[in-house]
């Protein structure tokens, strides 16, 4: 399960639906695809959602070792990234990793179980370590540590960092217990917490609030470019 969708036997597979995504596209029709959760104008919120915007399920191999999906150990390329060379990057190389609805920009796989358009991810490793977030470091003051108090503990990203022969293991965010910390040595078995990702259209403009758990965001459309995806 280290691909967000995955073919048994494949490194870039995109035939099943893993149990992240099958969670966060029921989400994401509950709470942002629903004619029950309307903003002020009656919009429901879908509306404010790229459809070209790319989430990266980066499965690509650390240089020196070889892919398998049931031999020998080796590492993801996110690992030496990020854990050895401290150098995250936004770059997705691999077109199958790149999810997105739109196939101009990415593979097109964003779609819920009915075909209907399901813009939703989780957040990658890179992602993380750009906000602040350190290998095996704690960090309470960055804003991906926010809004734990409630006794989140964990929470997976969408990278993967190993296969150990076994097992997969993937990034995560330790959240109250763990200080915030990005870390790699826990694998996709473990039962931790899904945090949704959506990116905004082009289009959407900060209205008030300075993102704060206190004072969150607002924001509006400028509904003369609605049809943007720059």
């Amino acid at each position: 399960y280290v691909g967000y969708k995955y073919t048994s036997g494949s490194q870039y597979g995109l035939d099943t639906n893993s149990p992240i995504k099958t969670h966060l596209d029921s989400w994401y029709t509950s709470n942002l695809n629903s004619d029950s959760t309307v903003d002020t104008s009656g919009n429901k919120y879908d509306k404010y959602i790229s459809r070209t915007a790319i989430y990266c399920n980066d499965r690509t191999v650390a240089s020196g070792y070889t892919w398998s999906s049931s031999g020998d150990w080796f590492y993801y390329a996110a690992y030496t990234r990020l854990s050895t060379n401290k150098a995250p990057t936004y770059v997705c190389s691999q077109l199958n990793d790149r999810f997105t609805t739109s196939t101009t920009t990415g593979n097109g796989e964003l779609y819920n179980a009915s075909n209907v358009e399901s813009p939703i991810a989780t957040i990658t490793a890179d992602e993380v370590a750009y906000a602040g977030g350190v290998y095996g470091t704690a960090n309470t003051s960055y804003y991906i540590y926010q809004n734990t108090s409630s006794g989140a503990s964990f929470w997976w990203t969408m990278s993967p960092y190993y296969w150990d022969g076994g097992i997969a293991g993937v990034w995560y965010v330790g959240g109250s217990f763990l200080g915030g910390k990005l870390d790699d040595l826990d694998y996709v078995d473990f039962a931790y917490g899904v945090r949704p990702v959506v990116s905004l259209k082009s289009c959407v403009q900060w209205s008030k609030g300075n993102g704060t758990t206190a004072t969150p965001y607002q924001v509006r459309i400028n509904e003369s470019c609605i049809s943007a995806e720059n």
